[in-house]
């Protein structure tokens, strides 16, 4: 997403500045394609628009070069919108009847307010992600230096604005999924590239700004300066560094992958992971399936669309949760010994009740160091 984007935004640029259809046509392409690898791309129309305003700001737009605009945009918005309703559709009537992608505002505003639009969290992502304090300092920096241009080149076609209008977009769009941001961060990537232009910028800036040094080292001053914020970020982000290493769910990738050696095409998984909600067992699996407890629509009496998936239930719930998805034809269960909600409550330690009606619903089951795998008999009636 990010890579295809980003392409697709150099090419409207490029367009903007030379105004080659085949640049117009190329960016509509690869930004679509950018959509339909994730959704989360879409805050790069901004920036895409705000150089096509800049462009017919400097020189207006011909009758000709409007209609092209016009296709360009009908190609662009063609494919996105038939993959989207088509995903939508087999998200509501296929197993496991869920469209990725929950925690709108307009589902439960009053929440998003309670919650501060879940700041607190984005902070904590924001610092595992980004390096922490040190970026988010260059990027307030970065929002009051202008960009520097060199005198002697000859640029005739500038977008002083273009990483304000990036990351302002990036903030409404968070504002609009912040719940979704925050239970997914992986997807916060599309505000990376206007943080990394605005810290950038104030880089720059602070590489050419004057320091009393020695006569000797007045022309190496832009690269001393460079690594000296360099080394300074460095150390800033090194915290992060140990968490990096680690290998995330390793568990629920064997398990996933036990899985898919056990079960049949078109055999449907449940999985309760390491953490709550996570489904890399499932995709390791290579089978379609529930997350434990399952998010998205269940029927008959699942969870709501705007369950939190991320939590465990009580006993009777998770019974319950269960045979729904007996009765939804599920074919096995991987459970993580060490499954964990977002409330450090571990599955293992507060569901004894659930876990004895697991083995009772059970025709096998595998025990591993780490994990077990249940194959799930039908529930009765269904």
């Amino acid at each position: 997403m990010l890579a295809l984007t980003l392409c697709g935004l150099l090419l409207l640029v490029l367009y903007a500045r030379t105004r080659r259809l085949l640049f117009l046509y190329g960016g509509a392409l690869v930004l679509a394609l950018g959509i339909l690898a994730k959704l989360s791309g879409l805050p790069i129309l901004a920036p895409a628009a705000y150089a096509l305003y800049e462009a017919g700001r400097r020189k207006a737009w011909t009758r000709a070069e409007l209609l092209h605009l016009t296709l360009a945009a009908m190609l662009f918005a063609a494919p996105i919108a038939a993959y989207y309703s088509w995903a939508v559709y087999l998200g509501t009537t296929t197993p496991p009847y869920h469209v990725a992608g929950v925690g709108y505002v307009w589902q439960d505003p009053g929440e998003f307010i309670r919650q501060g639009f879940y700041i607190s969290e984005l902070r904590s992502q924001m610092a595992q992600r980004f390096a922490g304090p040190a970026i988010i300092l260059l990027v307030a920096a970065g929002l009051f230096v202008r960009a520097q241009t060199d005198e002697r080149s000859d640029v005739s076609f500038r977008l002083p604005w273009l990483f304000e209008v990036w990351l302002a977009a990036s903030a409404i769009f968070y504002a609009i999924a912040a719940r979704e941001f925050v239970n997914n961060p992986w997807n916060l990537l599309f505000v990376a590239p206007p943080v990394a232009g605005l810290a950038g910028r104030a880089l720059a800036a602070l590489t050419g700004a004057s320091l009393a040094l020695p006569k000797s080292w007045r022309e190496a001053r832009p690269l001393f300066m460079f690594g000296a914020a360099t080394a300074v970020l460095f150390v800033l982000a090194a915290s992060n560094l140990e968490d990096r290493r680690e290998p995330y769910a390793g568990v629920d990738r064997d398990m996933g992958v036990r899985l898919a050696e056990l079960s049949a095409p078109g055999d449907l998984v449940v999985t309760a992971a390491g953490a709550i909600g996570n489904p890399i067992a499932i995709y390791y699996s290579r089978r379609r399936g529930w997350v434990f407890p399952p998010g998205g629509l269940c029927p008959p009496g699942g969870a709501a669309p705007n369950s939190n998936w991320t939590l465990l239930e009580d006993d009777a719930a998770s019974i319950a949760r269960l045979d729904t998805l007996r009765a939804a034809v599920a074919d096995w269960f991987g459970l993580n010994k060490g499954a964990t909600d977002s409330n450090g409550v571990r599955l293992m330690d507060v569901s004894p009740r659930f876990l004895a009606h697991l083995e009772a619903v059970s025709s096998y089951t595998e025990d591993h160091p780490n994990f077990r795998i249940y194959r799930l008999t039908a529930l009765q009636g269904a």
